[in-house]
C-alpha cells in the first residue's frame, strides 16, 4: 500500500544544493509536491539539516528550501549518498515545476 501524502515524479535533472556555505551538485531522482530524492557524490548531509535546491529553469534557477529527512548510502562509484528532503513552504512555481512534470495532468 502507498503511504505517501503526494504522487513522486521520476526525473533526472542536475541541480546544486547550497549546505553549511558550500554549494555541491547533485541529481534529483524524483519530486512531489511535498518533497525531492536527490543523490550527490560529494557528502553526507546531517539528518534534519536545511538544505537549498537550485533546480534549473529555463533562464534562471528555481530555490527551494528543504529540510533533509532520509538519507542512504549508494554502492554506485559515481553517485554515493541519496538523500530525502521535505520542501519547506512550496512556492507556487516550485508547485507549477512539479505539475508540468506530471503527464497526468
Amino acid at each position: 500500500m502507498e503511504k505517501r501524502a503526494c504522487k513522486r515524479i521520476l526525473i533526472n535533472i542536475d541541480v546544486k544544493f547550497s549546505y553549511s556555505n558550500y554549494l555541491y551538485s547533485g541529481i534529483a531522482e524524483n519530486v512531489s509536491e511535498k518533497g525531492i530524492c536527490f543523490s550527490t557524490p560529494n557528502m553526507l548531509v546531517p539528518h534534519g539539516s536545511l538544505v537549498e535546491l537550485l533546480i534549473p529553469l529555463k533562464e534562471k534557477f528555481l530555490s527551494v528550501h528543504t529540510r533533509v529527512n532520509r538519507l542512504s548510502l549508494k554502492t554506485d562509484p559515481t553517485i554515493n549518498f541519496i538523500l530525502g528532503a521535505d520542501v519547506l513552504n512550496p512556492s507556487n512555481e516550485y508547485l507549477n515545476f512539479v505539475n508540468s512534470l506530471d503527464p497526468t495532468t
